[in-house]
C-alpha cells in the first residue's frame, strides 16, 4: 500500500531533477555578478590606493572587489594584482608571487569579445605568469583555493590602462558558483 503512495512522489522528483540538471547531471545554481574595479601598481609615493582584484562573490550583485593585499587581513584574499615594470603594466595572479596558491589566468583570449565569452578555458590554458596588459584585453581567471578545493572562474577586460598612472580599470562578470567556468546564461 505504501508503493502506490509513494510512486507518485518519486515520479515527481524524476522530473523535477532531470529539468534541473546540467549536462553532467549535477543540479548546480549559475551565481553570476558583473561589476568594475580600478586597481594601482603598488608605489610608494601614493598609498592607499587598492593593489589587488578578489574576483570572488560578495553574495549579493557584486565582486568582493579592490583589495589592499598589504593590510594583515586581506593579506592573502586576492587573485589578481598589478605590477609596472620596465615602462609596462603586468597583470599577475595570486600564484606569480605566492607559492601554492591556484589563482591563475589564461593567456589572452582572442577571437572571442566580452559578451560571446560564454566559459572560461579549460584548466590547461591557465597559467601562474604575468602578462603585459593592454586596453581591450580579454582574460580568463580562476579564482585561489576558497577552502575544499573550490575555485570560482571569471572574465575580465581592461577597458583602460594607464602606464604612467600604474592603474587599470577592469569590467568583469564572475561565476560565484564552485568549479563552475559558465560565465553567461547564453547556453
Amino acid at each position: 500500500m505504501r508503493f502506490i503512495y509513494c510512486l507518485p512522489l518519486a515520479l515527481s522528483l524524476m522530473v523535477f531533477s532531470a529539468g534541473c540538471s546540467d549536462s553532467t547531471g549535477t543540479t548546480t545554481t549559475l551565481s553570476l555578478v558583473t561589476d568594475t574595479v580600478t586597481v594601482y601598481a603598488p608605489d610608494s609615493t601614493a598609498p592607499g590606493r587598492p593593489t589587488a582584484v578578489d574576483i570572488t562573490t560578495d553574495g549579493a550583485f557584486g565582486i568582493v572587489g579592490p583589495r589592499y593585499p598589504e593590510r594583515v587581513s586581506q593579506a592573502l584574499a586576492w587573485d589578481l594584482t598589478l605590477r609596472r615594470v620596465d615602462g609596462r603594466l603586468l597583470i599577475l595572479p595570486q600564484s606569480a608571487v605566492v607559492p601554492g596558491s591556484r589563482a591563475a589566468l589564461s593567456g589572452p583570449i582572442t577571437g572571442q569579445t566580452f559578451e560571446t565569452m560564454i566559459e572560461a578555458p579549460g584548466q590547461s590554458t591557465f597559467r601562474a605568469d604575468s602578462i603585459p596588459l593592454t586596453p581591450g584585453q580579454l582574460l580568463a581567471v580562476r579564482s585561489r583555493d576558497l577552502g575544499s578545493g573550490c575555485v570560482v572562474f571569471a572574465k575580465i577586460q581592461a577597458v583602460t590602462v594607464n602606464v604612467a598612472e600604474g592603474s587599470a580599470h577592469f569590467r568583469l562578470v564572475a561565476n560565484g558558483t564552485c568549479n563552475d567556468p559558465r560565465l553567461t546564461t547564453i547556453e
